[in-house]
């Protein structure tokens, strides 16, 4: 089907506002709806915190009385079953709206094309696809985790030009700007966790902090993996927050309340990332930011479970120090290729951010 000009503006614009719940909204998707007589929008609203009322019924009880056949335009399938709240399909059939225009399928299984059927046998028109790819990237990290049942992994680094994240005295305060440093921190409000080796940890001693717990997002994880426990228990991670501390098998700590120690054995002389991610994901999990350093990168970019990239490069070349990946001895046929990258200059540096997760893939796997 070929859509209107009418039909592109009103999903972008339920799109733009369903944005406005990524701090607030997860594990649940960003869904805006938008409601119209086919002109003119009547009504719209966008699901603001997870438990909250979806955009359907939000914007359903905005809606003013009117005898029309009204359109409402959602980027995401509406819901058949009852969670925090109720089906948002029951309510869309009781509504005036006879056409629905819908991004993308749920991939979660219990809505998966459900919601779809249903308001088809209640005699509503429903129309797949507009904005799809918009709305997968929108929800990407939903989509994966749905499709895939692992964490969501964003791999961030701050390095000069030619790939070095600390020079050859193993310096890293601050090849980047203060700038680029904050909007890297500010990366954390996006994810559940924050994870980094133990020589990263050793070296530069970080907090890990978001720079504030507001707006109320859940609480962010520490992640350090340590196979030897070799971390100070005085030292900035540990003191506040919620720590999860992955040893080897045997290592047993003594630690605080806020401190959790998982341990897994060392297969080949590292973790089984894949079966840490396993785990934490049972642990509502769903998103998480890795930031190194260089060996934990290389590790994760390995066994494939990157599916976006944060990086900045600083305008400077070392010619030695820490790389920032290495062993993974890839060719231009292998190489691993950034996708829907977007290129950003802040101050003298450059931040590039990024997809290794195909979105073609996410939308074939969620049809």
């Amino acid at each position: 089907m070929e859509f209107s000009i009418n039909d592109l503006k009103f999903m972008k614009m339920a799109i733009k506002i369903a944005k406005k719940g990524i701090l607030r909204t997860p594990p649940n998707p960003m869904v805006g709806a938008v409601i119209t007589d086919g002109e003119k929008i009547l009504s719209f609203g966008y699901h603001k915190y997870f438990g909250g009322p979806h955009a359907e019924i939000v914007a359903l009880k905005k809606l003013p009385k009117t005898n029309k056949k009204l359109n409402l335009y959602v980027n995401l399938e509406p819901c058949v079953h009852y969670g925090k709240t109720g089906p948002c399909a029951d309510e869309i059939i009781k509504s005036p709206i006879k056409n629905v225009f819908i991004s993308t399928k749920d991939p979660n299984p219990l809505v998966f094309g459900k919601g779809i059927e249903k308001l088809k046998k209640s005699g509503i028109n429903v129309f797949v696809g507009l904005c799809e790819e918009e709305a997968v990237y929108l929800n990407r990290v939903f989509f994966y985790n749905q499709i895939f049942k692992l964490p969501y992994i964003i791999l961030k680094w701050a390095s000069s030009l030619d790939g070095y994240i600390a020079d050859s005295s193993f310096q890293s305060k601050w090849i980047t700007s203060q700038n680029s440093r904050k909007i890297g921190k500010k990366l954390r409000e996006e994810v559940d966790a924050v994870l980094v080796g133990v020589n990263t940890v050793l070296r530069d001693n970080p907090n890990l902090d978001r720079i504030k717990e507001n707006p109320p997002r859940k609480e962010i994880y520490k992640i350090i993996l340590d196979p030897e426990g070799k971390t100070p228990l005085n030292y900035n991670l540990f003191k506040k927050g919620k720590v999860l501390w992955i040893l080897k098998e045997g290592i047993k700590k003594k630690v605080a309340e806020n401190i959790q120690v998982l341990n897994f054995p060392i297969e080949n002389g590292v973790f089984p990332l894949k079966e840490i991610l396993k785990k934490l994901k049972t642990m509502e999990i769903n998103s998480i930011l890795v930031e190194g350093g260089g060996k934990t990168s290389s590790l994760f970019l390995k066994e494939n479970l990157v599916q976006e990239v944060a990086l900045f490069f600083s305008p400077k070349i070392f010619g030695g120090g820490i790389k920032n990946i290495s062993g993974l001895d890839l060719n231009l046929k292998s190489a691993i290729k950034i996708e829907n990258y977007k290129l950003r200059k802040i101050d003298e540096d450059f931040y590039l951010r990024g997809l290794i997760c195909s979105l073609e893939l996410l939308k074939q796997l969620a049809k």
